[in-house]
C-alpha cells in the first residue's frame, strides 16, 4: 500500500507548485502559473486520498468519489466535520483546478493565499490521520 506516500507526494507537489508559480511570475509565463495551480490542486487530491485510505476506505477514483468519501468521514466524526474538509476540498477544486488551470482566471496576488490554504489542508489531514480519528 502506498498510503504513506500520498502525504509525502502532496507536500512535494505543493512545493513544486510554489517554485513553478514563482518561475512563471518572473518569466510572465501564464502557462507555468496555470500548471502550478494544477499541481497545488493535485496536492489536495493526494492529501485527501491519504485520509480516505488511512480510514480503511477504498481509494477514490474520481472527484465525486473523493468528495463523497470525505463526506462520509465528516458524518462519522465530529472533529473531521468541524474542519469542513468537504467544503475546503470543493473550494480548492473550484479555485485551483477549474478556474485557474482550465479557465485561466486567477489573480496572481491571491495565489500565495490559495497555496497557503492547501498547505493548511495538508497539515490538518496529516494531523487527523495520525490521531486515528474516524
Amino acid at each position: 500500500m502506498r498510503e504513506a506516500n500520498f502525504i509525502k507526494e502532496a507536500k512535494d507537489f505543493l512545493n513544486e507548485a510554489k517554485l513553478e508559480f514563482n518561475k512563471g511570475m518572473k518569466e510572465g509565463n501564464k502557462i507555468l502559473m496555470r500548471d502550478a495551480c494544477e499541481k497545488a490542486w493535485n496536492a489536495v487530491v493526494l492529501a485527501s486520498n491519504y485520509l480516505v485510505v488511512r480510514r480503511k476506505m477504498p481509494l477514490p477514483k474520481s472527484f465525486i468519489e473523493r468528495k463523497l468519501r470525505l463526506g462520509e468521514l465528516e458524518s462519522m466524526n465530529q472533529e473531521i466535520k468541524k474542519r469542513a474538509l468537504v467544503d475546503r476540498f470543493a473550494a480548492r477544486f473550484y479555485n485551483l483546478h477549474e478556474q485557474a488551470f482550465y479557465v485561466g482566471y486567477f489573480d496572481p496576488s491571491e495565489i500565495e493565499t490559495k497555496f497557503t490554504k492547501v498547505e493548511e489542508y495538508i497539515k490538518e489531514i496529516e494531523a487527523i490521520a495520525n490521531k486515528g480519528c474516524g
